[in-house]
């Protein structure tokens, strides 16, 4: 054994990550404005609990829009769109589509893959650090 101890590894802002063991997704889903503005927590603590159930982690979620839809949805015209970040097998992806399908809830609801760069880069905007939002208003700053 050498007598020389090696330096430490730089360490880096975004975890190693190994695509065929886990991967990143982003999920949109929609619900009815109606029913979400009487018990949001409640459905957004539906699909976070789905998203477990198959395995998966959620990194970041947030209301991202709310307003008439371009088109009717089970005679629903306006809805409330969510999006949630999570890690998770690929193997388990079907098992969460099949489960929000028959999650009444839950009007529409769609899965992508996006690269890890843009994956990680909304994160920090849907969760934003505490140093980025030094004025305290809530507000996400938009990168230039």
């Amino acid at each position: 054994m050498s007598a020389t101890a090696e330096a430490p590894a730089a360490e880096s802002h975004e975890e190693v990550h190994d695509p065929a063991v886990e991967g990143l997704y982003e999920g949109m889903y929609v619900f009815d404005s109606a029913d979400y503005a009487t018990d949001g927590e409640d459905y957004i603590a539906r699909v976070l609990e789905l998203i477990e159930k198959a395995g998966g982690t959620v990194d970041a979620d947030r209301m991202w829009v709310d307003g008439r839809l371009a088109y009717p949805i089970r005679n629903k015209r306006k809805g409330v769109h969510h999006i949630v970040l999570f890690r998770m097998p690929p193997a388990n992806v079907k098992d969460l589509d099949r489960a929000c399908k028959l999650e009444d809830r839950i009007l529409r609801h769609m899965v992508i893959r996006p690269p890890e760069e843009i994956y990680h880069a909304t994160v920090d905007v849907v969760n934003p650090s505490e140093d980025a939002d030094e004025e305290g208003d809530g507000e996400v700053p938009v990168p230039e």
